[in-house]
Parts: structure tokens; sequence; C-alpha cells
């Protein structure tokens, strides 16, 4: 598994297995508008908040790969 996905899962691990799933856990894939909305689209139907841990999540998600 790689590290983004280690840091990610420990943040939310919903967000993570969905991310690892679109690419194949890799790191360096640019997401997609499509990769985007499969990620984050399940946290937007819930009737609950974005937590801060979902939140980071993604925003670790968003940052350019080292």
């Amino acid at each position: 598994m790689s590290d983004l996905y280690k840091r990610v899962f420990a943040m939310d691990s919903g967000v993570a297995d969905r991310w690892k799933k679109r690419t194949k856990d890799d790191p360096n894939q640019k997401l997609t508008a499509a990769d985007i909305d499969a990620i984050v689209g399940p946290l937007l139907s819930d009737k609950n908040k974005i937590s801060e841990g979902q939140g980071d999540a993604i925003a670790e998600l968003m940052q350019e790969p080292s």
C-alpha cells in the first residue's frame, strides 16, 4: 500500500478506500472529475456534515504528489 493511502486512511477509511479503488493505489494518477465524484460524492449525499477527518483526507488527496 502507498504512503498516501496510509495517510488518508488514518484520516478517513472510506475516502481512502474509494481513492484506492479509483486509482489502483497510484499516488501519481491525476484525478478526473469522475474520480472526484466517486470519492467525494458519497459524503455529499449523506445528511451529516463532512467531518474534520473527511475534510483533511480530501485535502491530502488534492496535494501534488511528492
